[in-house]
Parts: C-alpha cells; sequence; structure tokens
C-alpha cells in the first residue's frame, strides 16, 4: 500500500489498478521518497511504501510524479493507478543533502542497479535544459563548459554507485539541485531515475569592501567605516578597538548588520586602532584600520646658506614630516619654479627626501632658494637659504704660431700682457704677423682658446741689395735684387746703364717673384 500524507495529492500515471491512499502513519519506517514542492520552500510530501520484493518487471517509463500542496478538506480516500505486472521499486529514495567546502572536491552518489546491462549515465541541474554530464561506455563523456576539466565518473572500484559523479575544484556557482538519471539499453528501456542531489558550496569569508588602512581625521570629524564580506554561510561581521569590542554609544555606532562603523564628532579618545572582522563556519578574516589625527607638513631639516666655488657640487636639505604623510616638496630661485629655469634643468636634481642637488654649480646659480612644503593640510610651510658661487682664480697664456709669447725674445721687449688677458705688442714689427692663440683656465674643464690674426702692413723693401755679379758664360744665371712688401710689392724697376731696362721684353730674361732677374742664356 502507498501511504501519503492528506495534505499532498499525488497521481501517477501507471495502470488501470488502484489502491488507497492514507494518512502518513509516522510509525511506518519503510524506504520512501522525501520530495521537496518547488516554488514552496517548506511543502514537503512524503510518500512511503512496501519494502521492495525481487521482481523482474520495472515501472513503466511513463511515470510521472506531481506533489502540490491540497487543502485539508480533500482528507478522505484517494484511488491511485499501480502498476499491474510486479511490484515498483524506487532507486532513488529521499532527496540527499551534500556540502562541499569552496575549491575542494565532493562525489555525488548514484546507483546501478543493473550492472551488467549497458547503459548511459545522465546528470542534470534543475533549470538547466541540457545535461551537465552524459556518459556511456565506449565514448567520450559530454561534459559542459562550465564543468570542462571538474565533472568525471568515479572510479569502478569504488564503493559508491557506479553512476557517481565525481566533482572537483567546487565553485560557488555549483550550488543547486542535481539529478542522475540511468538508462538501460535493453528492450524493457528501464531507467534509474531521480536521484535528486542539493549541493551545497560553503565559503569562507573574503572581504568585498574594506576601510582605507589609515583614515586621517580632525577632532569633531564624523566618518563611517564600511566593511563588507561574502561568503557561505553568509559572514558576521564584528567591529573591534584596540583589541576591545566596540560599544555603541551616542557617537558610536553599527549599523546595516555590522558592515558600517560610523563615528560621529571625534573626540581624542576615538582615535586608535579598529579592526573589522568577518566570520562564518568555515573560517574568519580581519581588517585593521587606523584612525589617527591629521597634520600639516613640517620642516624638520631646513636648508642652510652655503659657498661654494664655481664648479662644485651645492646640496639643499628639505625633509618634511606630516599626517597624512603624502609630502609635496618644490623650490624656487628668486621666486621662479626651479622646472622653469631651463639652465638649470640639466643640473638640478630633486630628490625623493626633498633635497635639492645643483652639480655643477655655475657663477650665475647664485641667489636665494625657497623650499615649500606642503600635504594638503593647513597652510604650505616654507625655508630660504642662499646660494654664494665664487669663481676660481683663471690662468691665461698666449702662443705665437703654437710658441708661447715667452719663448719669442723678440718678442719680449715689445709685447706686455695686461691683467684683464689683453696682449699688447708695439711696435709691431714685419715678422709679428701670424696666428696669436689665447688660452683661459681655472682649473675646471677643458681650457678654453681663442684664435686671431695678426696681419703687420709695410712699405717695400730691398733686402738684398744687387752688387757687382759675376755670371757663367752661355750658361744659367741670376742678378739677386730680393724685395719684401706686405702687402706684396706690384711694380719692380730695373735700370740699366741708366736707361730702363724692360726684362719682359728681352729675350732670355725673366723676371722672378722677389724682383731677381733670370737669365736664362748669358
Amino acid at each position: 500500500m502507498l501511504i501519503a500524507d492528506a495534505r499532498c495529492s499525488l497521481s501517477i500515471n501507471l495502470a488501470k489498478t488502484s489502491l488507497p491512499i492514507e494518512p502518513l502513519r509516522l510509525a511506518d519506517e519503510t524506504s520512501g521518497l522525501h520530495s521537496k514542492q518547488q516554488g514552496a520552500a517548506s511543502s514537503y510530501c512524503r510518500i512511503s511504501r512496501p519494502a521492495c520484493k525481487a521482481r523482474s518487471t520495472r515501472p513503466s517509463r511513463s511515470a510521472v510524479f506531481h506533489v502540490r500542496p491540497v487543502k485539508p478538506a480533500a482528507l478522505g480516500l484517494l484511488v491511485v493507478p499501480y502498476p499491474t505486472s510486479g511490484a515498483w521499486c524506487s532507486q532513488y529514495g529521499d532527496a540527499e543533502h551534500i556540502t562541499a567546502i569552496l575549491g575542494d572536491a565532493v562525489v555525488l552518489n548514484c546507483p546501478v542497479s543493473q550492472p551488467d546491462t549497458p547503459y548511459i549515465i545522465q546528470w542534470k541541474r534543475q533549470h538547466h535544459k541540457i545535461p551537465i554530464y552524459i556518459w556511456y561506455d565506449g565514448y567520450d563523456p559530454h561534459v559542459e563548459e562550465a564543468y570542462k576539466g571538474r565533472a568525471s565518473r568515479v572510479n569502478q572500484d569504488t564503493t559508491l554507485g557506479l553512476a557517481s559523479l565525481n566533482l572537483t575544484a567546487v565553485k560557488e556557482d555549483d550550488q543547486g539541485w542535481y539529478e542522475c538519471k540511468v538508462f538501460y539499453l535493453d528492450r524493457t528501456g528501464a531507467t534509474d531515475n531521480g536521484t535528486w542531489i542539493h549541493l551545497d558550496v560553503h565559503a569562507p569569508p573574503r572581504f568585498t569592501t574594506t576601510p582605507d588602512d589609515v583614515t586621517y581625521v580632525n577632532i569633531g570629524d564624523s566618518i563611517i567605516l564600511n566593511c563588507e564580506a561574502e561568503g557561505t554561510p553568509k559572514p558576521e561581521i564584528f567591529w573591534f578597538r584596540d583589541d576591545d569590542p566596540v560599544t555603541p554609544s551616542e557617537s558610536v555606532g553599527i549599523f546595516n548588520d555590522g558592515t558600517e562603523l560610523r563615528i560621529n564628532k571625534i573626540r581624542d579618545q576615538d582615535i586608535g586602532d579598529y579592526l573589522c572582522v568577518a566570520r562564518n563556519a568555515e573560517g574568519r578574516v580581519h581588517h585593521e584600520a587606523k584612525v589617527v589625527i591629521a597634520g600639516g607638513a613640517v620642516i624638520i631639516t631646513p636648508p642652510h646658506n652655503m659657498t661654494r666655488q664655481e664648479g662644485e657640487k651645492a646640496e639643499f636639505p628639505c625633509e618634511a614630516k606630516a599626517l597624512p604623510g603624502n609630502v609635496t616638496v618644490s623650490w624656487k630661485r628668486e621666486d621662479v619654479p626651479i622646472n622653469r629655469l631651463s639652465w638649470l634643468d640639466t643640473r638640478s636634481i630633486l630628490r625623493h627626501d626633498g633635497t635639492l642637488v645643483i652639480n655643477p654649480t655655475s657663477a650665475d646659480d647664485g641667489g636665494f632658494f625657497t623650499c615649500e612644503v606642503s600635504n594638503g593640510i593647513g597652510t604650505p610651510q616654507r625655508a630660504v637659504a642662499y646660494l654664494n658661487v665664487e669663481c676660481k682664480s683663471s690662468t691665461l697664456s698666449w702662443k705665437r704660431e703654437d710658441v708661447p709669447i715667452n719663448r719669442l725674445s723678440w718678442l719680449d721687449t715689445r709685447s706686455i700682457l695686461r691683467h684683464d688677458g689683453t696682449l699688447v705688442i708695439n711696435p709691431t714689427s714685419a715678422d709679428d704677423g701670424g696666428f696669436f692663440t689665447c688660452e683661459v683656465s681655472n682649473g675646471i674643464g677643458t681650457p678654453q682658446r681663442a684664435v686671431a690674426y695678426l696681419n703687420v702692413e709695410y712699405p717695400a723693401r730691398v733686402t738684398y741689395t744687387p752688387t757687382v755679379q759675376y755670371l757663367p758664360f752661355r750658361q744659367q744665371g741670376i742678378v739677386k735684387c730680393h724685395i719684401k712688401a706686405n702687402p706684396e710689392v706690384q711694380f719692380v724697376t730695373w735700370i740699366k746703364d741708366k736707361r730702363l731696362f724692360e726684362p719682359d721684353n728681352e729675350e732670355g730674361v725673366v723676371k722672378l717673384k722677389n724682383g731677381s732677374l733670370l737669365f736664362t742664356k748669358v
């Protein structure tokens, strides 16, 4: 006999034979189905049946169960069709609830009643149209995309049912109802239907929202510290201050299931270390948040006046402290930001500690340098220092045609080197002309040079006067007459026996550049 709760109705489309259904007797300990009404979390109907007997006939494939709440007025005798060809045996019994930890592995049990008959295993999730797993011997199993690499059939030597599903790396989305079906490939077309398992996935808490590690406040301010966590079961939120539980008061309150800690008109005693703790059955996590009094930036190592030789390195310190510690340091020279002085761009560095470094210094770097610090609270603080750059003594030397002037004895009495570096030659002579080089150095870097050419102009003069000369008969000969001039001489006149002698009109006579006459044949 099938026995049903009088508050449930049961219809089975099987055969014409009927049995009466009586109200559920709690004393009946025979196995049965514990079915959950969809859409009604608390509506259950338990159907008990006699213990299964060994029969060769399976229930019809058209068996469909519909369990729904009915009114108490429906009490009485109910007629239920029942198969005529033997006792009906369910293979799944009561629905099973299994709990798995997030990330762990779990086995969903499902038996196979006829292991010697070829069969197909199908696992399906509630509200999913396509099965998540299908197995048939000799073929690659079908696995839904979300379960690939995680769902597989258990080993054949398992102590559980042969259709059991092994699920690894459990996710929170895996939670829900699973149904196992086993289809036998024989003429009877029998199935093991309706092994329902509900998988609960538990996860330790993890924070989704946490307060800032440090919150800077002023006395009298109001703040809200937010702390939210997720997990399964849903975590509880607790607040502690300096290791003691936070006690709500007129100025301190905990709201929205513990996710908000509100402090109104902060006092000195509200300053401290706060701890948010999220806890459930699977574990706990915590996050610490400091509430401190904010303050403006203060210079603790100011710059000082300094004097540097040109070319040396200058360092101006400017170290500051503040709460919060997001201190910015800026520098100016004569009220102009350093980053706007292009001539300092390649020689200046601002270190992380606020120190300004100028290397090397130049004579033009001297002046007032101002350091300004701020963290966005209050008025920026400033400190001023003066940089004095002294030039090193320089040396200056002169050369003529790469020979130092002091080595030219013929210039010694006619040259003077003034204090400003000017070279004076007085008087000049024809031999003074040439390239003069000025070289200056102060011991820093490479000496600098400048070159100028001295051109001394003078009238033409004969440096070698022709005298009585004897020339070889019928051979070449030169009558010497050397002339020197700047600019060069343009005309040279020869007189022979008190008469004008024009070499250009004389055969066998050539006038040379220096004024001499070349006789090709005497």
